[in-house]
């Protein structure tokens, strides 16, 4: 190791594993995977003709989030922090989903499908708000 700098090859997998599993705990990197992965797909739906399709895949993407997100709160170090950032990010992942949703036309009713993912978010935040602070209790005792 020379100047600070490792050598590639001494750079071992479960290393490289351990860092890409502490940035996937960020919940604005989160949103991101989840944006790109709705993009992804809604843009060949869409192409394809798939009526209601994008929309479709947006409250599930919404609903995916706002259940994959609480879980990673559990073990992040900082948990109010994130907890405040997750809440934010949640809402600027629905504009943008919605938004690129909105592209190809008006969402009317058909919108009511986000309503899954606005009444979820919320009890899986407290649930995991829960989790940690019996975990944290039981590290104590």
């Amino acid at each position: 190791m020379a100047g600070g700098r490792s050598d590639p090859a001494e750079v071992s997998a479960p290393g490289v594993l351990d860092r890409l599993g502490r940035g996937l705990r960020s919940p604005l990197l989160q949103a991101v995977v989840f944006y790109v992965l709705f993009v992804a797909v809604a843009l060949p739906l869409r192409s394809f003709g798939v009526k209601g399709g994008p929309l479709l895949l947006g409250a599930a993407m919404m609903t995916l989030f706002s259940l994959a997100n609480p879980i990673s709160l559990i073990f992040v170090p900082r948990f109010w922090l994130n907890l405040l950032l997750s809440i934010v990010v949640w809402f600027v992942l629905f504009f943008a989903i919605v938004g690129t949703i909105a592209t190809a036309g008006q969402i009317r009713e058909e919108g009511m499908v986000f309503l899954t993912a606005f009444m979820l978010f919320p009890f899986t935040l407290l649930t995991a708000g829960i989790i940690r602070f019996i975990r944290r209790r039981k590290a104590a005792t």
